[in-house]
């Protein structure tokens, strides 16, 4: 039988919530321009607070959520919020992937905010991350961005959002795909949300000073739906090949180390080992 890979958790902070954001016409957190000095409101101006306290149930995420639809069980918000504070710490596939580049292994957990809002400092809304941590890493500060997903897509092409979007908008995707060295038309082919998010992760790590980023989707999908997408975008930002539950990296954009990982879970442990870095069902390999 193979062995059950067990790894020492080290103490950790905890996990906090964050104001909700709401969603542009495509239905993603809407963005725009990337100062490193971020203003402390948007353009509605909805203050960005500073503050938190501790989530004491993962229920209480639900009034931060794009939509409290979004929190039900099988879904990825739901899946995320309730993985990350049952261990109250790095979860086990998340750091396998973490420690593939020996420059992240053991990496602490200091602080986790959920839905935690950017503000990138031109006057539209706050982008918004499904979780954002803060890691010590060989004692130096790590931004590290999670996106949760089970089978939802990383939203439209680019060359779909094109079509309807104003000329501020334009203007913004423009910009997002300029910080990650692609031009407008090298990034019509990608997914909208992996540039946003992967730009954000880039813009926190600024804010908090921070020479490294991590984008990490955080996949409950045993299917692995939307690699596809994944490898594609990390490929045309000069990541070459990747593979599920690896991180790739790094490569540096505006004085930012920037490394990605895809971490390959499923929304239960319950019954489960890993095995070649998957979470298999134990009892596939009980003798009979």
């Amino acid at each position: 039988m193979p062995d059950k890979i067990n790894q020492s958790k080290p103490k950790t902070g905890q996990i906090s919530k964050a104001p909700d954001l709401g969603l542009d016409d495509g239905g993603h957190p809407d963005i725009g321009d990337f100062s490193p000095i971020a203003t402390p409101r948007d353009g509605e101006g909805r203050l960005i607070r500073r503050l938190h306290v501790p989530l004491k149930s993962p229920e209480d995420v639900k009034p931060h959520l794009g939509s409290p639809g979004h929190y039900k069980e099988g879904y990825s918000a739901f899946c995320l919020v309730n993985g990350w504070m049952a261990d109250n710490d790095i979860p086990e596939l998340v750091r396998l992937t973490l420690d593939t580049v020996p420059a992240l292994q053991h990496a602490i957990l200091l602080e986790g905010f959920l839905e935690r809002e950017v503000s990138l400092g031109d006057g539209a809304r706050n982008s918004q991350t499904d979780l954002l941590c803060l890691l010590g890493i060989n004692k130096q500060l790590v931004v590290m961005s999670v996106e949760g997903k089970v089978r939802e897509p990383f939203g439209n092409l680019v060359a779909k959002e094109l079509e309807t979007a104003s000329d501020f908008k334009k203007s913004r995707i423009k910009r997002l795909a300029q910080v990650l060295g692609l031009s407008l038309e090298e990034a019509k082919p990608l997914r909208y949300q992996l540039i946003h998010r992967t730009a954000a992760a880039i813009f926190e790590a600024q804010r908090f000073h921070s020479q490294t980023a991590i984008m990490m989707v955080h996949s409950y999908d045993p299917a692995d739906a939307g690699f596809v997408d994944y490898r594609r975008f990390a490929e045309a930002i000069g990541f070459g090949d990747t593979e599920p539950t690896f991180t790739v990296g790094p490569q540096s954009f505006d004085d930012v180390s920037l490394y990605l990982g895809w971490t390959a879970d499923c929304p239960s442990s319950e019954g489960c080992i890993i095995v070649d870095r998957r979470k298999t069902d134990e009892d596939f390999f009980e003798e009979d």
